[in-house]
């Protein structure tokens, strides 16, 4: 079983833009972008397999955000855990 609570860096690459946004790329998707104003958005491009939420959740994890994806009732979901509020995605992305 993989570690869920550091990013892996395998296939993946973390930026920080001029304006301090943080970008997480798996392979040449970016799958965690947490914008200088407290966003924070979600992306599968299209490939929401367990690789894709493991990095995901490790993010979230690292970096202290209360957000965890998985599946919601046959949906691509994010739960909050503090609050519980979920969140369904829209094509292949959520901003929260």
């Amino acid at each position: 079983m993989s570690q869920t609570h550091r990013i892996n860096r395998n296939n993946t690459t973390v930026t920080t833009l001029p304006d301090g946004t943080r970008v997480v790329v798996l392979h040449k998707t970016p799958v965690v972008t947490a914008h200088a104003d407290g966003r924070v958005t979600f992306c599968t491009g299209g490939w929401f397999t367990a690789t894709t939420r493991t990095r995901i959740n490790q993010v979230c994890s690292e970096w202290g955000i209360p957000w965890r994806v998985g599946f919601t009732k046959a949906a691509n979901a994010a739960r909050n855990y503090v609050t519980g509020e979920v969140r369904e995605f829209v094509g292949d992305s959520l901003t929260v």
